[in-house]
């Protein structure tokens, strides 16, 4: 069926229109609140965000004066592209420092900086800076591990010389998820080990941020091995799922918020998104993009935590879309071995995608897999089961497999515009 589309699904695009700074897409590694109570008494709380990748170039120039047009204004901003898979990488320059904090001395060509997917930044909030985002984008808190859309800012001469030339100065949560990021996970760096010395070699590279930067919390990416398995013991109470054997010798926990929010299942339901994880596990399709922390390290807590993300062309791979409708059943050439049983994994697809309107939509519309309890305009229902010589696991994960529609979210402040024909057209000139 032509609606079963097995490839990746961005179905959201970040807005790249210009604004004064510089924009990249980050994501956060802790909760971050916007209540006041929070703040009180001019308290700061740091948290971390970790560069996906850069958006857009800002139009700030330098030198700047208010309600001045400065003729050879330099852009404080640019974005190149490197290496063999062009990787999108910003510039940034600073200024000189002139007495009024509005205003901005001229360029300084020798002072800048490169920011790129990986770097670590951290962001101070305290309440004046809490007040504004909570008002601008009318929401009281962001979750852990939320894609947001960051501007950052450069900073003059003498906070270079302290070194701290980059300053986030606005944040916004993007309606989308890191499956419409797949494409810059494998930019990020293989294990923990190359995370740290590749932000310690930035650090060292451009002392102009150094104390922007955070190199003890780096993240890095790694596609599961097909041998790792969720800990029986570590249970809900903690508040995570452990997951073993990923391909590293220390263990990661998995949130039960974003286990729930990146399998598109209610938290109540975590056997059935382990289930989901461990089919993706067996099938070679789970990612991970990992965030180290010594502040999580407890006698039963992991200093590593991760968002996991599906890759629905390996996950169905063994799935002939012309042949739904046909047939059923796919069987494929993978398996998981439970109790010294090995099970073939076997994938179900009813012959029709239907409504269907048993729950609310999906809180990851890009991500193609549901569960049960969920709303779509068009779903095919599927199960995978697991089967042996001498036994059966039927349906050890059902759900759907979202048929709907793709739609992009428009872009801010921009409408599609009117249709015409090229008939019309000519009419108009006559």
């Amino acid at each position: 069926m032509q609606d079963f589309r097995t490839k990746l699904r961005a179905m959201n695009t970040a807005p790249t229109a210009d604004a004064k700074n510089a924009k990249f897409l980050a994501i956060n590694q802790t909760p971050i609140t916007f209540d006041k109570e929070v703040y009180k008494g001019n308290k700061k709380i740091p948290t971390r965000f970790t560069l996906i990748r850069p958006l857009s170039t800002g139009w700030g120039a330098a030198p700047y004066k208010q309600n001045t047009k400065i003729v050879g204004a330099k852009r404080l901003t640019e974005l190149t592209y490197q290496g063999a898979d062009h990787q999108p990488v910003m510039k940034m320059y600073s200024f000189e420092k002139v007495t009024s904090n509005m205003e901005k001395g001229p360029r300084v060509d020798d002072i800048n900086w490169e920011l790129r997917t990986g770097n670590t930044m951290v962001f101070w909030l305290d309440d004046q800076r809490a007040r504004e985002i909570r008002e601008k984008q009318s929401i009281e808190k962001i979750d852990a591990f939320t894609v947001c859309e960051i501007q950052v800012a450069s900073r003059n001469t003498e906070s270079v010389g302290k070194g701290s030339g980059a300053k986030i100065v606005e944040v916004k949560p993007c309606n989308f998820s890191l499956y419409s990021c797949m494409q810059d996970l494998d930019r990020f760096a293989p294990s923990l080990a190359d995370a740290r010395t590749q932000e310690l070699m930035a650090q060292q590279q451009f002392p102009q941020i150094a104390k922007d930067l955070v190199p003890e919390n780096p993240a890095f990416h790694v596609h599961v091995h097909h041998k790792a398995f969720f800990n029986d013991e570590h249970t809900a109470e903690n508040g995570y799922v452990r997951l073993l054997n990923w391909g590293g010798s220390d263990t990661i926990d998995i949130p039960l918020e974003t286990l729930a929010r990146y399998t598109n299942l209610d938290s109540a339901y975590k056997l059935t998104a382990c289930n989901l994880l461990e089919i993706a596990i067996a099938t070679n399709s789970l990612q991970l993009l990992v965030f180290s922390n010594d502040f999580w390290r407890s006698p039963t807590e992991s200093h590593l935590r991760a968002v996991p993300v599906i890759n629905p062309e390996s996950l169905f791979n063994s799935v002939i879309p012309s042949l739904i409708g046909t047939q059923t059943t796919f069987q494929t050439p993978y398996e998981i071995t439970i109790d010294d049983t090995a099970f073939n994994i076997q994938i179900h697809i009813d012959p029709e995608a239907l409504p269907v309107a048993k729950g609310p939509p999906p809180p990851t519309p890009d991500l193609v897999v549901t569960g049960l309890n969920v709303e779509l305009e068009r779903a095919y229902r599927i199960a995978f089961s697991l089967i042996s010589a001498e036994d059966e696991i039927p349906k050890f994960f059902e759900g759907y497999y979202n048929a709907s529609p793709s739609r992009t979210t428009s872009q801010e402040n921009y409408k599609r515009r009117k249709l015409v024909s090229c008939e019309d057209d000519q009419r108009a000139k006559v």
